[in-house]
């Protein structure tokens, strides 16, 4: 996909993801991206946030999770 993430990812021709990866660089978007695609992540699928230690992310993270009431376990890999 191409263009601004939010507006891009919004009508996306995704049905479900097996990998939902939130790359470096993209801490800022971590909220827009997690809004649009966190409910296509197949059951048993993954998301991966490569910059948790960036602030931004982090709490994008945290909020998306209490907003919806998302508790499984936060592993973290390096």
């Amino acid at each position: 996909l191409q263009g601004v993430i939010g507006s891009s990812l919004r009508d996306a021709p995704i049905d479900r993801v097996a990998l939902l990866r939130i790359g470096p660089g993209l801490a800022e978007d971590a909220a827009v991206v997690l809004e649009r695609l966190y409910d296509r992540v197949a059951v048993g699928g993954v998301v991966i946030l490569e910059d948790r230690a960036n602030s931004a992310a982090r709490v994008a993270v945290d909020a998306f999770r209490a907003e919806r009431g998302v508790d499984a376990v936060l592993e973290r890999i390096d």
